[in-house]
């Protein structure tokens, strides 16, 4: 996985006022590193950029050729289905710096096994006698591999050529120059992106793919039952047709039974009819960017700001040895804790609702500090660096003997214990290193969990290399003024 150095805005990278350019209504993104927002289909028509009313009209169109295709396959593998595979074959497309891969820009792609079980999932629902075209939002709820990241690759796969009209219109008044790229068969104009991708000799020019902010979500469609659950207690109506169709999503265990609600989901066509009506009563609000409730945009501000309003002086390794690499690792996460602690980040960890969010977050969060004090010292972070037995959450290398890995958990996360014990050291194995960091980041009371964590910790010392625990006091508290006055 490519390393991410440098990250900065389009408008950073482009010397684009980001105020002027916020006037245009496009998503200023991070060039080298995923946002955790996604192209949302229930949004395009109403978007107030013409090119995005007229996708829409694209989405329908596609997806009632394949439910038309579908209804006329009589058999796996016939001349209908395969034809309603190929148009659900929709390659990975890079360059709109969304979704889920928060270590670059590579989003997932549907491979062969997965389309093919869509491809029957679709049939089973259209042999029920629906065919509203909005049925494959459904697939995230049904399909354990298909998520929001993958429902917005496909409306990009379709929408290639709005999104490329669209791009051209907004950068055309700063005078960006554009380059001729093919996706998926189409040829498309775009900025080229200053990132290159691939690796050695491989790397390629990349797109810079804007989207409007009117059509982005921070869950497009439904993730899992858990969102269907929420949406429904607001409605007595659909709370009643889901009982009725579908029966009990309400406890946490039924919720957690797929295979049974998959199945439930897909005995009537009633029950899909229902399950449809849920899925859009909960993706038809484009996110808030300026109040950024989920907290997916604050920590780009970190990016360029970190520095100028907290400059710290961290003296670089004096040579290459892992004890330097420790020194200057441990001063970023004293810096990360010190702003978290003693200033106003520990804002950005928190709701407006006073509940948490989400553990992405704290990692973006870090990230954008350790960012800014790696370029002085020459040190590479990957962020979700992919060790082969799971994306540990940070790398700091230099060079291939000085390896630390970072993984960083929310105290609330069930699997707590479990991350250090198990986790942590499979990612330290992974990457041939004894040497780790655990940083846990207290948003409850965790005193018996600390405990524990503890107590484990001086056990594991007695036979190998144990990873270093930090804690971050991150629990929610009145601000300094507030307290005064108290």
């Amino acid at each position: 996985m490519a390393k991410v150095k440098n990250p900065a805005r389009f408008t950073t990278a482009f010397g684009i006022d980001s105020e002027v350019f916020k006037k245009t209504g496009a998503f200023d993104p991070v060039l080298n590193m995923d946002t955790l927002l996604f192209i949302n289909p229930l949004l395009l028509q109403q978007s107030t950029s013409i090119e995005m009313q007229s996708a829409k009209t694209l989405v329908v169109g596609h997806f009632s050729s394949i439910i038309k295709l579908l209804r006329a396959s009589k058999t796996v593998g016939d001349t209908a289905w395969r034809a309603a595979s190929n148009l659900m074959t929709y390659p990975e497309v890079q360059g709109t710096c969304l979704g889920y891969g928060a270590g670059g820009i590579s989003g997932a792609s549907f491979g062969r096994v997965l389309q093919q079980r869509i491809v029957a999932t679709a049939k089973e629902i259209i042999d029920l006698g629906e065919d509203d075209t909005d049925l494959f939002l459904l697939l995230p709820l049904l399909e354990n591999d298909v998520g929001p990241d993958l429902i917005s690759d496909m409306i990009t796969n379709i929408i290639v050529q709005n999104l490329s009209e669209y791009t051209q219109r907004i950068v055309k008044p700063f005078k960006i120059p554009l380059a001729d790229f093919s996706i998926h068969g189409q040829n498309v104009f775009f900025p080229v992106s200053p990132i290159l991708a691939g690796r050695g000799a491989k790397k390629k020019s990349m797109p810079v793919i804007l989207t409007p902010q009117d059509i982005l979500s921070d869950l497009p469609v439904a993730d899992d039952w858990d969102d269907v659950a929420s949406a429904a207690q607001k409605s007595k109506q659909l709370r009643k047709a889901l009982n009725l169709y579908i029966g009990d999503i309400w406890s946490k265990q039924s919720r957690d039974n797929k295979a049974e609600l998959r199945k439930r989901a897909l005995a009537s066509r009633d029950a899909v009819v229902t399950l449809i009506e849920a899925v859009r009563s909960i993706g038809s609000k484009p996110y808030d960017a300026d109040s950024d409730p989920a907290g997916v945009l604050r920590w780009k501000e970190l990016l360029e700001s970190v520095a100028l309003n907290y400059p710290k002086e961290i003296l670089p390794p004096k040579e290459q040895t892992i004890e330097e690499m420790w020194r200057v690792v441990h001063a970023i996460v004293d810096q990360f804790r010190f702003l978290i602690e003693n200033r106003d980040y520990l804002t950005l960890l928190w709701r407006d609702t006073g509940t948490p969010q989400r553990e992405f977050v704290s990692q973006r969060i870090f990230f954008a500090i350790a960012d800014t004090y790696c370029k002085a010292n020459n040190i590479d972070i990957s962020p979700e660096a992919d060790t082969g037995t799971g994306k540990v959450d940070f790398k700091f290398s230099n060079g291939y003997e000085c390896k630390i890995v970072v993984e960083i958990k929310l105290s609330r996360n069930p699997n707590l214990i479990d991350g250090y014990t198990e986790q942590l050291e499979s990612y330290k194995h992974a990457e041939t290193t004894f040497h780790g960091l655990y940083l846990v980041v207290e948003v409850t009371n965790i005193k018996y969990k600390k405990e524990q964590l503890e107590k484990i910790k001086e056990k594991m010392s007695a036979t190998q290399a144990v990873s270093d625990i930090v804690y971050i006091n991150a629990k929610n508290r009145p601000s300094a003024s507030k307290r005064k006055s108290s």
